[in-house]
């Protein structure tokens, strides 16, 4: 029997979800009904706070790199004008 991509991904993002359930579930103090009931505000929350983390990791790595991707447009040069 092959499983497909899409059905380990899907699987995986499931077993995630629950853990986070379950997580939220001991630090917050909450009953399981609760927790399953907010289980999306958690995930939701949890992918922003990841992609925000890792935008801002990403810039920071591209400022210790010395990247010049980050000063901005190229400069335009002016054209000598004739008076």
């Amino acid at each position: 029997m092959v499983i497909s991509k899409q059905t380990k991904i899907t699987a995986a993002a499931l077993v995630a979800a629950i853990l986070l359930v379950l997580l939220s579930k001991v630090i917050f103090d909450i009953s399981l009904e609760r927790a399953i009931l907010l289980a999306p505000v958690f995930v939701i929350s949890f992918g922003i706070v990841a992609g925000l983390i890792v935008f801002w990791g990403k810039v920071a790595l591209q400022h210790w790199r010395g990247n010049d991707d980050l000063d901005g447009p190229p400069r335009i040069r002016k054209r000598a004008t004739r008076s």
